[in-house]
């Protein structure tokens, strides 16, 4: 089976469910705090609602991030619309709405983010959340480079490989099985994607030896992700992560080329930012930025690199 390849360099970082810790997840205004602070590319998580249409959310439940109940798949879409996914995490995100795809597919193409949608399927939805999502991304994206589309379920890529055949796939593992390269070969994947903590050198050495590029998440701390970028860049090998708390770089250098001559990526997903851009006035900021110096702010939204001591992301060895 052919395995379809990326039309889009492979950055070294993602940021994760759209724009880290420093926006409520999976929002629109987390793809915008992220294009704000140059990342080039963002990954979020799809799930179908009673209605079978695709909205951008994690959980099967509503809870943890909306002021809504109940099961995702069990609510409508009209219902869907009416809910806040921004208050629960500070009252600057206050009736931010809960995504469709065609929302973010929308922003990501305005704002020039390249995308990692994963496929998330509630129970029992498999096959059909792997179909609706895949075919909607190739509509979504047509004219433009199409996104890698990921998830942790093979029957969901296997569904999205027959809706879709051109589209880049990846598999995701909390920690990569002894038959990985057989699973990805099964539904044509073009990535590893799995736990930084769960990798290990076998898997490592395969990947190489296979051309196939390994996508971690979540990488929390910078000095973490430099000491992955440097093991990797002493093994020949290029990753990306998915980082998600604590820094988010700004610049990140060393693009992995579209991947044609077997070489790896290695992508890591961040979550907090650094300074605005010089020159930026406040109304332009993020909200988190705008009251940076409010005591309502939480400190996770205010966390600060020093303006001398930029993380920066070496390129590829």
């Amino acid at each position: 089976m052919i395995r379809p390849r990326l039309g889009w360099a492979l950055p070294r970082v993602f940021a994760h469910r759209c724009g880290g810790a420093l926006a409520p997840e999976n929002t629109l205004a987390g793809l915008r705090v992220a294009a704000r602070m140059g990342v080039r590319a963002v990954e979020f998580d799809v799930m179908l609602s009673a209605d079978g249409s695709p909205w951008l959310l994690h959980d099967e439940g509503l809870e943890r991030t909306s002021n809504g109940f109940g099961r995702v798949c069990e609510t409508r879409d009209a219902s869907l619309r009416t809910l806040d996914a921004g208050a629960h995490q500070h009252a600057a995100f206050l009736g931010e709405p809960i995504p469709t795809l065609e929302s973010a597919a929308l922003l990501c193409r305005q704002l020039g983010l390249m995308v990692n949608v994963e496929i998330k399927p509630a129970v029992g939805f498999e096959a059909l959340t792997g179909e609706v999502v895949a075919r909607q991304v190739r509509e979504l994206w047509a004219g433009a480079e199409l996104p890698l589309v990921s998830s942790f379920s093979e029957e969901a890529l296997l569904a999205a490989r027959a809706a879709a055949p051109e589209l880049p796939l990846g598999a995701l593992y909390e920690a990569p099985p002894d038959d990985w390269p057989t699973r990805i070969n099964r539904v044509a994947a073009l990535s590893l994607h799995c736990d930084a903590e769960r990798l290990d050198d076998n898997v490592l050495s395969s990947a190489r030896a296979n051309g196939i590029p390994v996508l971690c998440y979540t990488v929390n701390e910078p000095l973490a992700a430099e000491a992955l970028f440097s093991t990797w860049r002493d093994s020949g090998v290029q990753r990306s992560h998915r980082l998600r708390a604590r820094q988010l770089s700004r610049a990140a250098p060393g693009d992995c080329p579209a991947l044609a001559g077997g070489g790896c990526g290695f992508h890591v997903k961040i979550a907090a930012f650094e300074r605005p851009r010089a020159g930026m006035d406040d109304d332009e900021k993020p909200p988190h930025e705008q009251r940076r110096n409010s005591r309502e702010v939480p400190p996770v939204l205010c966390i600060q690199r020093p303006p001398d001591r930029r993380i920066e992301f070496a390129g590829a060895a």
